[in-house]
């Protein structure tokens, strides 16, 4: 029966069936199964250990204290312990089985998304540095089917160990009062969760290949940090509306799900492709813009200044992986520049007349005016919320924009170097532009009221603290120019690079 199963699952998906025979051995299952129980063990001992027990009668006569004790009245807040017929204490065992439920949630979350990713990434690392990966590419498997193949084969063992805590899950929390249906939406919410994060691991690691074994590490850092934002993120919709905060959950992860796997059908055939075409991006950033003001509105007025950053902070994340999803690499550039009016049909002539055209919707242009275009899709979708905001945060917030163009313009040229590491210096002189002048003007104890221009002129930041100070127009105004210049010098700059590169080979030859 196992072989008959194990057939079927070879002929619907070969790459699964490859990942399968690889990794379910007798070994492997013994350890997850074994570290999965005795995990399970230790969390149940543990709280087992803090279940409070009477002390002989007569030895102490005050109150105590302790958690997991029932309460002394309906009403009250403090765990005063009372005692039983017997003698013992009354044991509040909701609260102790609701704990059990909550730390075995928090462990097989993160055991299943920031370990999950880590195998992930880890997987494609080894199959691009033993050259397998190119020879998947060559097999006749669709990108679709080693997609899914990869997400359902590679982390087997951590499902395997995922579904053996399942039994205990759905005890300890039918034993705290949960209702069935709440706990079935919670398995919901982590089948949505890993699909959002193993499909951003699998695009990760085509991408990146250029980290070395640094990938899979910092892979699953980041997916550590995301846990916690998204948590955090989603606490503030929960504690106004649960329905709604799930259903938008729910959204999220289908969406980033869907253009994460669009990326990887794009990009994996191709690895000179751009993750996304210009005009999926517009697309991408509709849909992202609507879900963060959509999740805007269900936080209360309260905490409208953690709303404010947390939508900066998004947003940013946001525009960082969309430059890194639009940005030509250096050949690409090179082919464009050399051979776009080739490139394009003779029929259409309109595109020849407008290069701008060109640089809208072409694969392999430039990416500065498709990421401009996204972020004039964002002020429009949000405009009512800038309308809403005092004069220097708006000033603050055309800063945050020019800063965006000017991080993209950077990439860009940088890729179009001849520098054997050109993606780690890109990455690396944006990481350092957005965090070194925060961190310095930090470190030197200028705030931006005492020199606003600063502020405004090289930090992420100031899209919200100046609504924390009085910031003149003067000095909005002249932050914007000298950005401008900054962004108008930089693409000069790309501007002659790629008229040199457009130039053919013995056109250069002879000029020398």
């Amino acid at each position: 029966m196992i072989f008959n199963l194990l057939d079927r699952i070879g002929n619907w998906n070969p790459q699964l069936f490859r990942e399968i025979k690889g990794r379910l051995k007798i070994g492997n299952i013994a350890i997850a199964s074994a570290l999965s129980l005795c995990g399970q063990l230790l969390l149940f001992m543990y709280f087992s250990a803090q279940i409070p027990v009477a002390p002989p009668r007569g030895e102490y006569t005050y109150p105590i204290y302790r958690t997991f004790c029932t309460f002394d009245a309906p009403n009250s807040y403090e765990t005063k312990c009372i005692r039983d017929a017997l003698g013992n204490f009354a044991i509040n065992w909701p609260q102790w089985w609701s704990q059990i439920f909550m730390w075995l949630s928090i462990l097989s979350i993160l055991a299943l998304l920031v370990a999950g990713t880590y195998l992930l990434v880890s997987d494609l690392d080894k199959e691009e540095r033993r050259g397998t990966l190119n020879f998947i590419r060559l097999s006749p498997q669709s990108a679709k089917t080693i997609f899914i193949g990869k997400i359902l084969g590679v982390p087997i063992l951590l499902y395997l160990a995922a579904i053996m805590a399942v039994p205990l899950h759905l005890y300890s929390g039918l034993a705290a009062q949960i209702p069935l249906n709440g706990i079935f939406c919670f398995y919901i919410a982590v089948l949505a969760s890993c699909a959002l994060f193993y499909s951003a691991a699998m695009l990760f690691g085509l991408t990146t290949s250029w980290l070395g074994g640094f990938q899979p590490w910092l892979a699953s850092g980041m997916a550590f940090v995301m846990c916690w934002i998204s948590a955090f993120g989603l606490s503030m919709i929960y504690n106004e509306n649960i329905a709604i905060g799930h259903a938008l959950s729910l959204l999220v992860c289908g969406t980033g799900t869907y253009w994460l796997w669009q990326g990887w059908q794009r990009r994996f055939p191709n690895p000179s492709a751009t993750v996304l075409s210009k005009r999926q991006s517009y697309l991408v950033v509709i849909c992202c813009q609507v879900i963060m003001l959509g999740s805007s509105v269900q936080v209360s007025l309260s905490n409208y200044p953690r709303n404010q950053a947390c939508l900066l902070l998004f947003n940013l994340l946001m525009f960082l992986a969309l430059i890194a999803a639009l940005t030509s690499d250096r050949q690409s550039l090179y082919d464009w520049a050399r051979y776009r009016k080739q490139i394009v049909p003779s029929s259409q002539k309109f595109w020849r007349r407008y290069p701008l055209l060109d640089l809208i919707g072409s694969e392999k242009s430039p990416a500065i005016v498709a990421i401009a275009i996204n972020l004039f899709i964002s002020v429009i979708i949000f405009i009512p919320f800038i309308l809403l905001q005092g004069i220097e945060t708006k000033g603050g917030i055309i800063c945050c924009l020019n800063l965006i163009l000017i991080y993209a313009s950077i990439a860009q040229l940088f890729l179009l170097t001849k520098n054997r590491n050109r993606e780690i210096w890109a990455a690396g002189t944006i990481g350092s532009s957005i965090l070194l002048p925060y961190l310095i003007l930090s470190m030197l104890s200028i705030d931006p009221g005492k020199a606003p221009f600063l502020w405004l002129f090289s930090t992420f930041a100031s899209a919200w603290y100046p609504s924390y100070m009085t910031v003149s127009g003067n000095t909005i105004l002249f932050s914007i120019l000298s950005q401008w210049t900054v962004l108008v010098l930089l693409n000069l700059k790309l501007r002659s690079q790629l008229k040199l590169a457009g130039k053919s080979a013995s056109k250069a030859l002879l000029k020398n």
